[in-house]
């Protein structure tokens, strides 16, 4: 990875992970130090078909979204 160097010297290149399988989905962050660190930014979160009064939980992924358009815009600016 040397001629990474320059790049890894510059930055530590935030980045985020959206992780997905089935119905489930999972947001990490992860950054470039000496080594990769990786952290788990939200709990898997289940998208699938439920029933018709679960809007706190809609309500609950609309933010996780929100949240994730929000730090993707000050990346961005990053």
């Amino acid at each position: 990875m040397q001629q990474l160097k320059e790049i890894r010297d510059k930055c530590c290149c935030p980045t985020f992970i959206i992780a997905g399988g089935g119905p489930y989905l999972a947001i990490l962050g992860a950054t470039l130090t000496d080594k990769f660190i990786v952290q788990r930014l939200t709990n898997l979160e289940w998208l699938g078909m439920g029933r018709i009064f679960e809007i706190e939980h809609l309500y609950h992924i609309a933010q996780v979204f929100g949240s994730l358009r929000e730090a993707l815009r000050r990346l961005d600016e990053f």
